[in-house]
């Protein structure tokens, strides 16, 4: 759950929603546009290393049922970012701003019991997800020293991530009955969250600037939503960065942190029961367990010359 887009937004731990005069208030509060007294040009990117793990096992008497699956995954993404401020009006210490829903369509591919050789090449699968509207409320001081940034944001994800269905062109997926099917359904049951993000920034004169902040999110994601599938959530965030500014230029960069959070699976989860009821008579909860675990490195780099 990525807290902040912009090098100066994540420098001061997301916290910018009351400070704008970035591009990036496009993603937080597109309102803050106007008060930039001059007209500017705005160009970056954050790079992103997060570090992903799942973990499962299944412990049976019979030692050739008995296994375990470890996998890390370490993703990149590089999210850049260009856009053009023309001025407005003046700055506003009081903001909030509401982010729509969105519907993802996700149809893929699948592998089910892929030791099959009449199934080695998979099944296409149809799958949607809704992205959670997002409320955004901020509040700023600032002098010709410091900006001192809170924002409080609400995201619904309860709504949005409560089951998640899969459609399968193929009827591939057996159930413990014996019987089998081309759908399947997960239920998350992932809980609304609040997050709170501090920021500050200091002037040390015209040229240099410094900052620094931190976030807390609840965690969103209860034992019986953890899944493979799907992402993790993290509930700390540490920034730090600054920027260098020369003649009309500005240089902005920053790096973030969220620490390790893990999250281990419920007995009775959907994924669970998935991986240990074999039929009416085989049913071993107690003899399988995973976890998920999930920690991110970032860095921030932004560029922007008014003209």
């Amino acid at each position: 759950m990525q807290p902040a887009f912009g090098a100066r937004q994540a420098g001061m731990g997301g916290a910018f929603q009351a400070v704008g005069g970035s591009v990036m208030d496009l993603e937080s509060n597109p309102s803050h546009l106007a008060r930039v007294k001059r007209s500017k040009w705005e160009f970056g990117s954050s790079f992103h290393f997060p570090t992903i793990e799942y973990y499962d096992s299944y412990i049976d008497q019979n030692p050739l049922k008995s296994y375990q699956n470890r996998i890390v995954e370490s993703p990149r993404a590089v999210l850049p970012y260009l856009g053009i401020i023309k001025p407005i009006t003046e700055n506003i210490s009081i903001a909030y701003s509401y982010t729509s829903r969105n519907v993802l369509p996700l149809d893929g591919t699948m592998h089910v019991d892929s030791y099959l050789p009449e199934r080695s090449y998979g099944t296409r699968v149809s799958r949607y997800m809704i992205w959670p509207d997002k409320h955004i409320a901020g509040i700023s001081y600032h002098n010709d020293r410091w900006i001192i940034d809170m924002d409080i944001k609400y995201i619904p994800w309860s709504e949005s991530f409560n089951s998640s269905k899969f459609r399968l062109e193929d009827v591939w997926v057996r159930t413990p009955v014996g019987l089998e099917t081309n759908s399947f359904q997960f239920n998350l049951n992932w809980k609304n969250q609040t997050v709170l993000a501090l920021g500050t920034q200091y002037n040390w004169n015209e040229k240099y600037k410094t900052r620094m902040g931190y976030s807390y999110g609840n965690n969103i994601i209860p034992a019986s939503g953890v899944s493979p599938m799907l992402g993790a959530s993290i509930a700390h965030h540490l920034s730090l960065g600054g920027s260098i500014t020369w003649n009309d230029t500005s240089f902005h960069i920053a790096c973030e942190y969220g620490f390790p959070k893990k999250t281990v699976g419920g007995k009775t989860s959907d994924w669970t029961l998935s991986h240990s009821i074999f039929s009416t008579s085989e049913i071993h909860p107690m003899q399988y367990s995973y976890q998920k675990s999930m920690s991110v490195f970032s860095i921030y780099l932004g560029l922007e010359q008014y003209i």
